[in-house]
């Protein structure tokens, strides 16, 4: 039910996906905050490459935010 709630507020509002990559959740956190505040973002956070191929493969992004020292795979590589 949440779930078509949502969907239908993003047809109403211009919702943003964003998936921000990064292993530091404070940075995560900040980041995530800041642009929560706005409303108009949807946020998907994972902490390593892997899991960032894998969210990639679920959901289409508009933007990904994304840390380029990695613990798997830098982020230039993926």
């Amino acid at each position: 039910m949440l779930q078509l709630m949502y969907r239908i507020l993003e047809e109403v509002i211009q919702v943003y996906s964003i998936l921000l990559v990064d292993d530091n959740p404070e940075n995560c956190a900040v980041i995530q905050g800041y642009l929560l505040r706005s409303g108009q973002y949807s946020i998907t956070t994972v902490n390593d490459a892997m899991a960032a191929l894998k969210a990639t493969r679920q959901q289409k992004f508009d933007l990904i935010l994304l840390d380029i020292m990695l613990p798997d795979i830098d982020g230039i590589e993926l």
